[in-house]
């Protein structure tokens, strides 16, 4: 199975969102995926001209000739295409907007040869979302959120399966070393194994991803006095990945394996 990640958060991975997806990443792989990993801040990729050249003069293709092209090979060939940003204001990276716009015309090529009674341009994928924010409630991603879910809602041939979501983020390296950001790590992981050998997403890690770390006053203290997390600050998370009442992906598949030997 092949998985295109682009990462749209700053450059050279300093981004909170990586604490999520290096891990889901890595999850992926040893399910037995092939990752491309993309560092999208170092595309040139055009705002989109919304002329929708790409439905009516060339159906399919972008008639700006820059970076996104090389992308658009890419991602029609993905089983799997996981967009990576941080939220930024009310949104996703104008890198992120940027490369969303112009995979446009990938949809709109495949709605035009479907119109036509022929094959469709790419084949089916899902699309999964990373994103973290300094802001402490979830519903912070509601924006990126919907953006996602209409962009995907109008394609033809793909689908957005969810979003792992880190909210508080900008605390998270003060949390490197804690049994709190290893469970979220192993979650992210478990959550990208799951993806590939099962197609979705178990709601209980993406629950545990997005947990909360710290109570809501602690953090408003810490960001308003721009001071890291005390010791004090990274001891209150006591709730263990291990609690979870979720198959692991070794136990997932040995339990396949079982049905597939007529165990059952």
């Amino acid at each position: 199975m092949k998985v295109l990640a682009i990462n749209c958060g700053p450059t050279n991975m300093e981004d909170n969102t990586v604490f999520i997806l290096k891990p889901f990443l890595d999850g992926m792989e040893d399910a037995g995926a092939q990752v491309d990993l993309i560092d999208g801040q170092r595309l040139k990729v055009r705002p989109c001209r919304g002329d929708y050249a790409c439905i009516f003069e060339t159906p399919g293709i972008c008639s700006q000739k820059d970076d996104m092209q090389s992308l658009y090979s890419k991602i029609k060939e993905a089983d799997i295409t996981v967009w990576s940003s941080s939220v930024n204001g009310y949104g996703a990276t104008g890198v992120m907007n940027n490369m969303l716009n112009r995979a446009f015309a990938i949809s709109a090529g495949a709605a035009e040869k479907d119109h036509q009674g022929k094959q469709g341009a790419s084949k089916p994928s899902t699309a999964v979302l990373i994103s973290s924010c300094g802001q402490y409630e979830l519903n912070a991603f509601d924006p990126i959120l919907a953006q996602m879910a209409a962009i995907y809602r109008h394609s033809s041939n793909s689908a957005f399966t969810g979003a792992l979501l880190r909210p508080h983020a900008q605390v998270l390296e003060s949390f490197i070393g804690t049994r709190a950001l290893e469970d979220i790590s192993m979650a992210a992981r478990e959550a990208g194994k799951y993806l590939i050998v099962e197609g979705e997403i178990p709601s209980q890690l993406l629950e545990k991803i997005s947990e909360e770390l710290l109570p809501v006053e602690t953090y408003i203290e810490i960001v308003s006095e721009g001071r890291k997390p005390k010791k004090d600050d990274t001891q209150i998370n006591e709730n263990p990945l291990q609690n979870l009442t979720l198959m692991s992906y070794e136990a997932l598949t040995a339990e396949s394996r079982r049905f597939a030997n007529g165990a059952f």
